[in-house]
C-alpha cells in the first residue's frame, strides 16, 4: 500500500491544475476520512461545543488555552464564520509561530542531553521568525541541511553540530525528520522489513562525508565557538570487521549515484535540492503527516517518522490529497494547518460512543483524542490561567540581578595571591547564570547582557526547572517530542511549582500592575456567582455548569465567603483538575 501510494504521489506532483481554496480541501479530506467509518462500520462522535472547539484550536495552534476574554467573546460571537475566523486568527498571530518554534526545535534537536556548545534558543528564534512569516517548508529544511554559520549566531548551524558527530549520525537524522525513513537501521545491515540495504544507508551518508564542525575561538567571551564547514575531500565507506572497504559514492535513496556537479556547489548542498524538491516522494508526506500529528494527536503513518512498508497509512488517500496540496501550493505550513483545523473531522467532540468503541485508538479519525497538554502546552496554559507572567518576569530579574552580584563578589576575591577567572568565579557561585560574570570593571556590561538574556525569554529558566519537575532525572534540554506521560512526578509538579504558586497568590493592592487573575476577579467582579463564572473561564475557557456553580458557591461560603483565600483555592482546584491537564 505504501508503495503504491508514493508512485502515484509522484504522478500528482506534476499536475499543474490551480491551488483550490483551503475550505474546498478540507471537504475532499472530510469525505476521504467519512469512507473509513462507512468501511469499518463505525459513526462519529458528535461534534464539539464551541468551547471545546476554541480551546482546542487554541491549544493546538498557539499552545496555551484561550484567555478568560476570548473565550467569553468567542461563545458570545453568533456568526456562522467564527470558527473559520478564529483558524486564521490563530495561524497568523506570534503566539503560534512561537508554539511551533518550541514543538520543532525539540524535534529537530532530539532526545538526550544536548551538548554545552550548542544554542538552542538561536535555532529556536529563528524557527519562530520562519513559522512567523510562513516561510516554505521545503526553504526551512534546505536551509537547516546547508548552513554553514557559527552556532550563536545561525541557527540552522546548531541542528547540523546537533548531529554532524558522524556522516553517519546526520544522514539518519535528516532521513527521519524530513523524509520520515527510518534509513539507520539498515547501517549494520540491510533494514528487516523495507527494501534499504547497507549500500542505500551509506550513500547517504556520503552525502555529509566532508561536512566537518570546526571550533572558532576568540568569538564568544567563553573563548569558543563552532563553524559547520565542507572540506575539498572526505569519503564514507562500508567497513567489515576485518578490512576497510572502498569508498561509496553519494546516492540519494532509490535514485543513482551522484554525478559531479557544478562548481562550488558542495554534497549537502545536492542533497538538499533532491531532498526538499517537489519530485521527491517522501518530502511532503513526511511534513504533512507530522502537521496532521501535531493537532490531531497522531498522523496518518504512526508513528510519524516510520513510513516504511510494514506500517502503511491509515488513510493512504488522505496523505496523498494533503501531500499533492502541500506541493502545489509551495509547501505553505499554514496552509496545511489551516486545512486541517478546517475539517469536521478535527471539530469532533473526544467523545467515544457505541458506534466508534472499535476506534479507541483513534486511527480511524472518528473522535478527538483525549490526551495531556504536553509540557510546553502545560506550563503556558498556566501562564494564562493565572495571569502570572509579569510576576514571574520580575522574579526572574531579581533572581538574576542577585546572581551577578553574587558571581562578581566571588570574582573578586582573592585565591592564591592570584584573582580569580570570572568563569571560576562563576562556577563556583553556582547556577548557569551566573557563567557570564566578569570582574568588577566590566559588571555594569555583564548586567546589560543579563538584562538583554531576560528579555529575549525572561521566563526561560523557569520553564525549564518546570520541565525538569515534570521529568525528574531527565535534563530540561532532553526533549521527548514534547509528551507530558502522566505519572506521580507529574502530579507532583502540577501541585508544587513556581508558576503555580506564584499565580493562585492574591497580592491584592500591592499586586498593582502584575494582572495576576485572582487579583483582577476580586477586583472587578462584584458577586460570589460572578467571581466563580470568571474563574472557570479563565481555568477552563467556559462558564461553570449549574451543578459545579452551586458546588463552587458552597464551596466559597464554607471558607468564609468570596474572599481571595477562599478564590485562590477554586482557582488551585481548577488547576490541577483533570479537565484543565487534557486536551479533549
Amino acid at each position: 500500500m505504501a508503495a503504491s501510494f508514493i508512485l502515484v504521489s509522484v504522478v500528482l506532483a506534476a499536475s499543474t491544475a490551480p491551488v483550490p481554496p483551503a475550505a474546498d480541501v478540507a471537504r475532499r479530506l472530510d469525505a476521504i476520512i467519512a469512507a473509513g467509518w462507512r468501511s469499518r462500520g463505525i459513526e462519529p462522535s458528535p461534534p464539539a461545543s464551541d468551547a471545546g472547539f476554541f480551546r482546542r484550536l487554541s491549544l493546538g495552534l498557539r499552545g496555551a488555552i484561550p484567555t478568560a476574554e476570548e473565550a467569553r467573546g468567542f461563545l458570545a460571537d453568533a456568526d456562522p464564520a467564527k470558527r473559520a475566523r478564529a483558524i486564521d486568527a490563530m495561524l497568523a498571530s506570534p503566539e503560534r509561530a512561537r508554539y511551533f518554534s518550541r514543538l520543532f526545535l525539540e524535534t529537530l534537536l532530539g532526545t538526550g542531553r544536548l551538548d554545552s556548545y550548542l544554542h538552542p534558543e538561536v535555532l529556536r528564534e529563528w524557527l519562530e521568525k520562519a513559522f512567523l512569516e510562513n516561510r516554505p517548508w521545503n526553504d526551512v529544511v534546505a536551509a537547516l541541511l546547508t548552513d554553514s554559520g557559527l552556532l550563536a549566531d545561525s541557527g540552522p548551524a546548531n541542528f547540523l553540530y546537533r548531529w554532524g558527530t558522524t556522516p553517519e549520525e546526520l544522514a539518519g537524522a535528516a532521513s527521519r525528520l524530513f523524509l520520515g525513513v527510518q534509513i539507520q537501521c539498515a547501517q549494520c545491515h540491510d533494514h528487516p522489513t523495507a527494501k534499504w540495504t547497507r549500500a542505500d544507508f551509506y550513500g547517504m551518508a556520503a552525502f555529509f562525508g566532508r561536512t566537518k564542525r570546526t571550533p572558532v575561538r576568540g568569538h564568544l567571551e567563553e573563548g569558543l565557538d563552532y563553524r559547520i564547514v565542507d572540506r575539498p575531500f572526505g569519503e564514507v565507506s562500508i567497513d567489515e570487521p576485518d578490512r576497510a572497504g572502498p569508498p561509496v559514492p553519494p546516492r540519494f535513496l532509490g535514485g543513482e549515484p551522484l554525478q559531479k556537479g557544478r562548481r562550488g556547489s558542495s554534497r549537502r548542498v545536492r542533497f538538499a535540492d533532491t531532498a526538499c524538491s517537489p519530485s521527491n516522494p517522501y518530502f511532503a508526506p513526511a511534513a504533512v503527516n507530522r502537521l496532521t500529528a501535531i493537532l490531531f494527536g497522531r498522523g496518518f503513518v504512526d508513528p510519524v517518522d516510520d513510513f516504511s512498508p510494514s506500517n502503511p497509512p491509515s488513510h493512504p488517500e488522505a496523505l496523498l490529497l494533503l501531500a499533492d496540496d502541500f506541493r502545489a501550493s509551495g509547501f505553505d505550513v499554514r496552509r496545511t494547518l489551516r486545512i486541517l483545523a478546517g475539517t469536521e473531522a478535527y471539530a469532533l467532540s473526544s467523545i467515544v460512543t457505541e458506534k466508534n468503541d472499535l476506534d479507541r485508538a483513534g486511527d480511524g479519525f472518528s473522535h478527538a483524542l483525549l490526551r495531556p497538554l504536553n509540557r510546553n502546552q502545560l506550563f503556558d496554559s498556566t501562564l494564562v490561567a493565572t495571569g502570572a507572567s509579569r510576576a514571574l518576569e520580575r522574579r526572574a530579574e531579581e533572581a538574576e540581578r542577585e546572581s551577578l552580584r553574587d558571581a562578581a563578589a566571588a570574582a573578586r576575591r582573592p585565591s592564591g595571591g592570584k584573582r580569580r577567572t570570572a568563569r571560576l568565579a562563576a562556577h563556583e557561585a553556582g547556577g548557569d547564570a551566573m557563567e557570564s560574570a566578569v570582574p568588577s570593571s566590566g559588571e555594569a556590561e555583564s548586567e546589560r547582557a543579563a538584562m538583554r538574556r531576560l528579555s529575549r525569554d525572561p521566563l526561560a529558566a523557569i520553564r525549564s526547572d518546570f520541565f525538569a519537575q515534570l521529568s525528574p532525572g531527565q535534563a530540561a534540554e532532553e526533549p521527548d517530542e514534547n509528551a507530558c506521560e502522566e505519572s506521580i512526578q507529574k502530579l507532583l509538579a502540577l501541585l508544587n511549582n513556581a508558576v503555580l504558586s506564584e499565580g493562585t497568590r492574591s497580592r491584592g493592592v500591592a499586586g498593582a500592575g502584575l494582572d495576576l487573575t485572582i487579583d483582577r476577579v476580586a477586583r472587578e467582579s462584584e458577586s460570589p456567582a460572578d467571581r466563580v463564572e470568571e474563574l472557570y473561564f479563565a481555568a477552563l475557557s467556559r462558564p461553570p455548569k449549574p451543578d459545579e456553580a452551586a458546588r463552587a458557591a458552597k464551596a466559597l461560603a464554607a471558607a468564609g465567603g468570596a474572599g481571595a483565600a477562599a478564590l485562590e483555592d477554586l482557582l488551585w482546584a481548577l488547576l490541577n483538575s483533570a479537565e484543565f491537564a487534557l486536551d479533549h
